[in-house]
């Protein structure tokens, strides 16, 4: 498989370098969804991820300096090419979803510093899986995205987006 240009792709740090099975399973697949739901928003993500077959979400893993890194991209199926202008796409616009919805939903807190609110319900399905992931997220702290430059940390009751 060859490997993708790593500007384009979306890498999650976690605090750790072994996590339990279970979070990152759970972790992975509410990643997916979110991405697949950022996808179907996308004019041009949108028009490729509804004709079969899908592109197929892949991740490394690696562990640097007492962390987990995993790095995620798209591959055509059945193809050794990596989706380069679909994941840029894909993974520029979680990056903008995710930090509108944190910065929307935020409420300032007294000592300057973000806080999601806690809302039961969402406006859209994308907001719900935003939610999820944010949730997911915060139940490591110091973990964080980061596609090029831009990188949002989570702590329990916080965000801080670079």
């Amino acid at each position: 498989m060859k490997k993708i240009d790593s500007t384009d792709v979306l890498v999650v740090v976690f605090p750790k370098d072994s996590i339990a099975v279970s979070y990152l399973s759970n972790f992975v697949r509410i990643l997916q969804a979110t991405l697949r739901e950022v996808a179907k928003k996308h004019p041009a993500s949108g028009d490729r991820l509804s004709r079969s077959p899908r592109p197929v979400l892949y991740q490394t893993s690696d562990s640097l300096n007492g962390t987990l890194v995993l790095t995620m991209f798209f591959h055509e199926p059945y193809l050794e090419e990596p989706m380069t202008q679909f994941t840029k796409d894909v993974m520029s616009e979680f990056m903008i979803n995710l930090r509108d919805f944190l910065l929307g939903n935020a409420q300032t807190h007294l000592w300057e510093y973000a806080v999601p609110e806690s809302k039961s319900s969402h406006d859209s399905p994308l907001e719900s899986r935003l939610a999820s992931f944010v949730k997911e997220m915060k139940k490591l702290p110091e973990s964080f995205v980061m596609v090029r430059d831009e990188k949002i940390k989570f702590s329990l009751n916080g965000f801080e987006v670079d």
